[in-house]
């Protein structure tokens, strides 16, 4: 069988041999090993582990149930992707940061910035800004989520990123 990273049997740093075998390997090592028979056990697996880590952010959530749902067919046919959704599930860099300036009259304010990027192994991050006071990190997360799954459909080389901030920049 062949590594799923570098295509070659000598595994990612060419000191392991891979059986190919995906359906015996643990998905999951937490409370004994958890290992999946059918995609859509692999999706529950993995809708399960997003609402674990990240349950109080409904809007990533909604969004992982959404892809994965769809997936279930494709881990029947193809079980090694469920190890790449399982990294999907945690973006490479989330950034938070302040954004504070002074406005139309005078008043000194701090907002909060965000910067979100997911997967840059099609290339660089590209993405879009949000700005309003419905953007927070769970928003930003579900949008970066989307954007890997679109840019992988559409052949875009190109990792996926989104930003935003907490304020309307019109009526500053």
């Amino acid at each position: 069988g062949k590594n799923l990273v570098t295509g070659n049997d000598s595994g990612l740093h060419g000191n392991m041999k891979s059986t190919g075998n995906w359906r015996n390997k643990p998905l999951f090592r937490r409370d004994g090993d958890a290992r999946f028979k059918t995609g859509k056990e692999a999706s529950d697996m993995l809708l399960s582990e997003a609402v674990r880590r990240d349950g109080h952010e409904t809007e990533f959530v909604t969004s992982v149930a959404t892809s994965l749902s769809h997936l279930g067919c494709v881990f029947d046919r193809s079980p090694r992707y469920a190890w790449i959704a399982k990294q999907l599930l945690e973006p490479e860099r989330v950034h938070t940061f302040r954004v504070a300036y002074i406005d139309d009259v005078g008043v000194q304010r701090t907002n909060r910035g965000y910067r979100i990027q997911y997967n840059s192994a099609l290339g660089s991050y590209e993405g879009s800004l949000h700005f309003g006071h419905h953007v927070n990190s769970s928003v930003l997360k579900s949008i970066g989520f989307d954007t890997v799954f679109s840019n992988a459909v559409a052949g875009f080389g190109q990792g996926a990123a989104v930003g935003g901030a907490d304020f309307n920049p019109f009526n500053k």
